[in-house]
C-alpha cells in the first residue's frame, strides 16, 4: 500500500470522518453523485483512481460487502 503524504492523509481522514456518520442510505445517492466526475476519468488516471480505490478498500485487511459493493459499481462504471 503507497503511503499518502500528511496533507492528502488529513484529507481522506477528514472525508472518512463525515462518510462515516452518514446514514448507510445515503452512501449510494452520493456515489451516484460523484460518478459523472469519475466517469469523466481517462488512461492513467482511471487506472490509478480504481488502483487507489481498491487499495483504500483493503486498507484494513477486510472487505466489507459495502466496500465490495462499491468497489464494483465503479469498476463497472470505469469499463
Amino acid at each position: 500500500l503507497q503511503v499518502l503524504d500528511l496533507e492528502t492523509a488529513t484529507i481522506v481522514e477528514a472525508y472518512a470522518k463525515r462518510l462515516e456518520s452518514l446514514d448507510p442510505k445515503y452512501r449510494l445517492i452520493l456515489l451516484d453523485l460523484a460518478l459523472p466526475a469519475v466517469k469523466q476519468l481517462k488512461g492513467v488516471e482511471r487506472d490509478e483512481f480504481s488502483k487507489h480505490l481498491r487499495q483504500l478498500a483493503q486498507a484494513d485487511n477486510q472487505l466489507s460487502l459495502f466496500e465490495y459493493c462499491y468497489v464494483t459499481i465503479v469498476e463497472r462504471q470505469l469499463r
